[in-house]
């Protein structure tokens, strides 16, 4: 697929997983790519906001023309207003479908910029002999094996309060779309104020993202990138795409 066609099919939020993986390689690696990218995002969000004023400014005249419009009694009068209201839904409509058309796409935004954390705790090399529980974990998480590693986790947890434990708990609920759970666990790596905390936000502020929760992902935002240097251009990025 050539590069304009990816361009369209993330504009109309249509890539793939895998095109969304070679997109965002583009954009880092690419700079003309990601200049003709900034380009087009840049453009239609002037277009956006032109035809969301002009769009408003119909529905206000569609409404002041039914103030000041004298009705007569009767039938014509019935007639009417059904007249009227027909065009005012059809003037909201034009303005919900421009917003729902070209309004914010949370899975896309979440889809753009999640990515799982790797294992940096536990080093997994062929022969180890350590058959841990925490060893078991890591080699299920690794393995892309959630169900098993959250379990894992969960039992290690038992005896080791270490923020990290929370953490990888947090990541294993997130690929198992367990968002509250996920939520919970960021939570608690945050409130320890130890390892892991800004990764805790970026990750808190992207389950927010896929809650749909506008306000809170925000707020995890604007405290990584005022506390933090973790990630802090890409939450520049979202926060700039959510105002």
């Amino acid at each position: 697929m050539n590069k304009d066609d990816l361009l369209y099919k993330y504009f109309s939020n249509s890539l793939t997983l895998k095109e969304t993986q070679t997109f965002n390689e583009l954009l880092e690696q690419d700079a003309a790519f990601k200049a003709q990218f900034e380009f087009e995002k840049n453009l239609k969000s002037a277009i956006k906001e032109t035809e969301s004023r002009k769009l408003k400014a119909r529905l206000k005249e569609v409404e002041q023309d039914l103030a000041n419009t004298t009705i007569k009694p009767g039938k014509t009068r019935f007639n009417y207003q059904m007249f009227a209201v027909a065009a005012s839904i059809v003037v909201f409509l034009g303005w919900f479908g421009y917003n729902t058309l070209f309004g914010l796409n949370y899975n896309r935004l979440y889809q753009d910029n999640y990515k799982t954390y790797p294992n940096t705790v536990y080093s997994i090399t062929r022969g180890d002999a350590n058959n841990s529980l925490e060893r078991a974990a890591f080699v299920a998480y690794e393995a892309e094996d959630y169900k098993q590693a959250v379990a894992t986790f969960k039992e290690i947890e038992q005896t080791n309060k270490a923020s990290y434990i929370s953490f990888y708990m947090g990541q294993t609920y997130l690929e198992l779309e367990n968002l509250e759970a996920a939520k919970t666990m960021f939570e608690k790596v945050i409130e320890t104020e130890k390892d892991f905390v800004p990764e805790a936000h970026w990750y808190l502020a992207l389950t927010y993202l896929k809650l749909k929760n506008k306000t809170q992902a925000k707020v995890q935002l604007n405290t990584l990138v005022n506390t933090y240097t973790y990630n802090k251009e890409k939450a520049l990025e979202i926060l700039d795409r959510l105002d």
